[in-house]
């Protein structure tokens, strides 16, 4: 029963950071990092083809915002652009979410508390076809990675790959 409490009680601390107030924590770090068309690489010009931009700023927001919930986890979700040739594109979208964690890693996340899910071509082509908030990137031909809270780390969890 303990650790049902414990979970109950971080699920609760884990609603009122996603609360959609004003206020809340999570409203102001912003969510997706583009990239280049075709490219997988975050540098300074990464998203600019996409219009989204500033990646890596919005990742140091993450890092900053996971070191004070340390026992958050984040997750990655990365996809590909709709041109990607099939027989690559979820390579491609794992090449992306392992770039992502690498940043995020590169400012002090540790890889265990990231997870990366890749998303092949079927997504982008639903994104594309409807009002998605990533829809425009996805018309425009390049993919993105979308950040998010994942769980609670209870100290074992994937490692990014």
């Amino acid at each position: 029963a303990p650790a049902d409490l414990e979970d109950l009680a971080i699920r609760a601390g884990v609603r009122s950071l996603l609360a959609p107030s004003p206020g809340s924590t999570l409203s102001s770090l912003g969510n997706v990092v583009g990239f280049e068309f075709a490219g997988v690489d975050l540098d300074d010009e990464a998203g600019s083809e996409s219009g989204i931009c500033g990646g890596r700023a919005t990742l140091r927001r993450w890092a900053r915002f996971a070191s004070r919930h340390e026992r958050l986890r984040l997750r990655v979700d990365a996809h590909v652009g709709p041109t990607a040739p099939p027989a690559v594109a979820l390579r491609y979208a794992r090449l992306r979410g392992a770039s992502v964690a690498r940043e995020l890693d590169s400012l002090g996340l540790s890889l265990d508390r990231v997870d990366v899910a890749s998303w092949g071509l079927s997504a982008t082509a639903a994104a594309a076809a409807s009002a998605h908030p990533n829809g425009d990137s996805a018309r425009a031909g390049c993919g993105w990675a979308e950040i998010f809270v994942s769980q609670a780390s209870d100290g074992v969890g994937g490692r990014a790959s």
